[in-house]
């Protein structure tokens, strides 16, 4: 991605920070709504009432994460309907860049964002050089077995000469071949 201008850049890091003060607001803000929520349907019995609160707290407290991505999630289904083709997008690819944004640290997205390619980038340069690698070493070994195969193929020639000049030479010395009549 290239930004024409100095500004164009600020501005894009800009927006990326405030969605990711936004998301984290929206967390932390769903989770009090709820704990809200429930607090106001007190039953009027008060160790009753002060378990169920504690209760809810921490269990909104434990998964405002989740609460949040699937509001999130469900609201994106809502209102994309008939504009959006939100199947794309599935559950947990949303649940994960929820995750990832409440994780970053506003301040700091574009250090993030740099690391994030770094490590991209250094994946990629680091398969594209295993493979390198590998077929160099494939080469390397095809080009060690050339003498080998030379040397079976020579030895394999020299012992059909040898053999070639042995039965020469025993069909010369034959007395059969030779026209003497020895009788």
């Amino acid at each position: 991605m290239a930004f024409e201008t100095p500004e164009l850049r600020n501005n894009f890091i800009r927006k990326i920070q405030e969605g990711t003060i936004e998301i984290q607001a929206g967390t932390k803000n769903t989770a009090v709504a709820l704990g809200k929520y429930v607090a106001s349907k007190n039953v009027g019995i008060g160790f009753v009432d002060e378990g169920k609160n504690k209760l809810a707290v921490y269990i909104f407290d434990k998964y405002k994460d989740d609460i949040y991505s699937a509001s999130l999630y469900g609201m994106l289904l809502a209102a994309g309907r008939e504009h959006v083709k939100i199947e794309d997008l599935s559950y947990d690819n949303l649940k994960a860049l929820v995750a990832t944004l409440n994780t970053l640290e506003p301040k700091k997205i574009e250090e993030s964002i740099k690391i994030k390619l770094t490590e991209k980038v250094d994946e990629l340069i680091s398969a594209k050089i295993s493979v390198l690698i590998r077929s160099t070493f494939i080469l390397l070994i095809l080009i060690l077995l050339i003498p080998i195969v030379e040397f079976y193929i020579y030895a394999w020639w020299w012992k059909r000469k040898v053999e070639q000049a042995v039965t020469t030479d025993e069909a010369s010395a034959s007395p059969i071949n030779r026209g003497d009549n020895l009788l």
